[in-house]
């Protein structure tokens, strides 16, 4: 379904649920996993920087949400919180395990903390490296393994991916043919 997406519209444009959704399909899945255990220990903890993570989504969320009118380079400014919860989750993932593999054995947990940390930090940067440079030039082609893949980019946003792509073109073929100085 294409929505009437403009500001307006309100509830009655594109669906409120629109970024959950767009962040389901639009981050690798580890990230999707890791922001989302960020999440609910932030939701659970409720300490100082987790409040100020927490609120910045919450009002980009509310007022985004809430208008008629939404388009993937707005998630731009709400991306940098979502990666910082996958951090914060993947930090306290690696801190339990130091914790655990130091209770087993004190000389061998540190080097396997260690390597255990590094796995999981070159699957965390290397899924969403990947999904870059797969689709580049045209990166907001990306659809994850949470959406169906490559298969669903005509399902999945069709709004922002297949009008926005061709913009660079469009406007080098005006260009070619706009009078001088123009």
């Amino acid at each position: 379904t294409l929505y009437n997406n403009l500001p307006s519209y309100g509830l009655r444009g594109t669906p409120p649920w629109f970024y959950v959704v767009f962040t389901a399909v639009k981050l690798a899945p580890p990230t999707v996993l890791a922001a989302s255990l960020g999440l609910a220990l932030a939701i659970g903890r409720r300490r100082p920087a987790h409040v100020v993570v927490l609120s910045w989504m919450a009002v980009w969320f509310l007022v985004f949400s809430v208008s008629g009118a939404k388009w993937g380079r707005f998630y731009q400014t709400v991306l940098p919180a979502f990666e910082l919860l996958a951090g914060h989750a993947t930090e306290r993932a690696f801190t339990w395990l130091r914790r655990a593999l130091g209770r087993l054995s004190r000389d061998a947990s540190v080097p396997v903390a260690r390597v255990v940390a590094a796995i999981a930090i070159a699957i965390l940067v290397g899924t969403d490296a990947w999904a870059s440079a797969s689709h580049a030039p045209n990166y907001r082609m990306y659809v994850s393994a949470l959406g169906g893949g490559s298969a669903n980019v005509d399902y999945f946003f069709p709004h922002c991916d297949y009008f926005d792509s061709g913009f660079r073109e469009a406007v080098e073929e005006v260009a070619k043919r706009a009078e001088p100085g123009a």
